[in-house]
């Protein structure tokens, strides 16, 4: 049987803090005198490369304890469950699914010695926690317990007692069911946003798209039923606004998901992560407004934020990384992109658990811009490569664009047959494919001709920009590159015509 390494993942995964503590955890279950056949083992996967692969065999060699390569398979087993043991108590308290679940095993310790005023209490102020933070599944549990511990304390009111539970749980499910009603929604419209947005919507979209937002739960929603619920449904308007072409009513929507927090505002120190995302989305929808002054607000608000935890730390990273590497190419401050390259890798490596790989390459992919719009090419095609290799499904919108923008860079460093062969491989991609779109094609003709026709073609120009340079939407650095040749102007100077030119 091939060896997993699951292991390996859960002992590189831990932070710096975990693994102190893990260490001195370790020791309370050993025997004074004893050896810590765990530290050994641990220390043993804690000195293997963090970026893998996993070689078991080599990691037996590497042992020098007899007592612990002996039974491998059951001191693995060993290991970890002590660090699992060790993270519940680490995190213990932290989280409010932690704190519920403390709450439920007391209660089954209360119950189990008799005492029951201890039971009633715990159970009650589960309860109280559950509805406050809208974790509804597991309320339901709770108003179980509290029905079935009613049946063994109570005797004069339990009929009573019986009915305002079960109006509770009903009301409850109803709940449930209203939230699951939006997510079908929302999570249908965020796949759509996903496969679609630069690619062109298919045929009969909207058809479906109308059908869902008609759907009896959302269409006839009235906002104030919870959080939750409420996130939902801003959320799946604005996403559909995203859809329809429509930022300001996009942002509108998203602008008010993130004023929940004002209304909720426990739901962030609950959440943290899931605040920065909120940010996260609604920066998106500043920048397709072209508010660059919000934008900065909103980045100074996350950078002051401190992290309590690697799983925040990386949320903020990434955020902080991205947004301010478009509010600098949007404000024609590209240079403090490159300033900020050596931190954005640093905080990739370390982070890379937390940073997942569409947000890998949305952050290589802007570097790559960066790089253009100061006319270092060779740079430009290192970032672009990077993206390009990259073999996984995520962000093909980005990996569409970095073949483009190659193929211009080789362009300005004059590597005419490289460009040509890389050209042609280019289009065989997109023909095993379906294509991205009709201006994705147009730019490629373009670049082509432009090639063909040598470096006089964009004198022969003299200024006249085709009119496809003009219907280029998705790549705009591509159209930047077009205006900027054609003028013989630097693409920050293009870039800066092309804002303020009369739409």
């Amino acid at each position: 049987m091939k060896a997993t390494d699951d292991l390996f993942l859960l002992v590189k995964a831990l932070s710096s803090s975990e693994k102190r503590y893990f260490k001195l955890f370790s020791k309370r279950h050993v025997k004074e005198g004893e050896v810590n056949k765990y530290e050994i083992l641990y220390d043993a996967y804690d000195a293997l490369p963090d970026e893998g692969p996993y070689d078991e065999l080599q990691l037996k060699k590497s042992l020098t304890d007899a007592r612990v390569s002996k039974n491998f398979a059951d001191e693995k087993k060993n290991l970890h469950e002590m660090i699992m043991k060790a993270l519940r108590s680490y995190s213990a308290g932290t989280s409010i699914d932690t704190q519920i679940s403390e709450l439920l095993i007391d209660e089954e310790l209360y119950r189990s010695k008799r005492l029951n005023t201890l039971r009633r209490k715990t159970l009650d102020r589960a309860i109280q926690m559950a509805e406050r933070y809208e974790k509804y599944d597991i309320l339901l549990t709770l108003l179980v317990k509290k029905s079935y511990m009613n049946l063994e304390l109570s005797h004069d009111t339990l009929r009573e007692q019986a009915d305002n539970i079960g109006v509770e749980y009903e009301r409850v499910l109803q709940k449930i069911q209203t939230i699951s009603a939006l997510r079908n929604v929302n999570d249908w419209l965020f796949i759509q946003v996903r496969m679609y947005m630069a690619a062109g919507l298919p045929q009969n979209f909207w058809a479906e798209a109308d059908q869902k937002i008609n759907d009896p739960t959302f269409k006839n929603y009235t906002i104030g039923l919870s959080y939750r619920a409420d996130r939902l449904y801003y959320s799946s308007w604005s996403l559909y606004f995203q859809l329809r072409g429509d930022a300001v009513q996009a942002y509108e929507h998203q602008a008010r998901l993130y004023e929940l927090y004002e209304a909720y505002p426990h739901m962030r120190e609950a959440d943290p992560v899931m605040y920065l995302i909120t940010i996260n989305n609604l920066l998106s929808s500043l920048l397709s407004m072209g508010d660059y002054g919000h934008m900065k607000a909103l980045l100074d608000k996350v950078e002051a934020i401190q992290p309590a935890n690697e799983d925040e730390a990386g949320e903020a990273f990434q955020l902080l990384a991205l947004y301010k590497m478009i509010y600098y190419h949007s404000t024609d401050q590209d240079e403090e992109t490159i300033r900020m390259v050596p931190w954005i890798m640093d905080g990739m490596k370390r982070h890379h658990r937390k940073v997942n790989k569409a947000r890998e390459i949305a952050l290589l992919y802007n570097i790559a811009v960066a790089y253009m719009m100061l006319h270092k090419w060779s740079e430009a095609i290192d970032y672009t490569e990077r993206v390009i290799c990259d073999k996984s499904e995520a962000r093909q919108d980005m990996k569409y664009g970095a073949r483009l923008f190659q193929l211009i860079a080789r362009y300005e460093l004059e590597q005419i047959d490289l460009l040509t062969n890389q050209i042609r491989n280019t289009q065989r991609w997109i023909d095993s494919r379906s294509p991205l779109s009709d201006e994705y094609n147009s730019i490629l003709k373009l670049l082509t001709t432009a090639v063909k026709q040598g470096y006089s073609y964009f004198k022969v120009l003299n200024g006249q920009i085709p009119d496809t340079v003009d219907n280029i939407k998705a790549y705009t650095v591509a159209r930047i590159w077009f205006y900027a040749r054609s003028r013989s102007q630097s693409m920050r100077t293009a870039a800066a015509q092309l804002r303020t030119a009369p739409v």
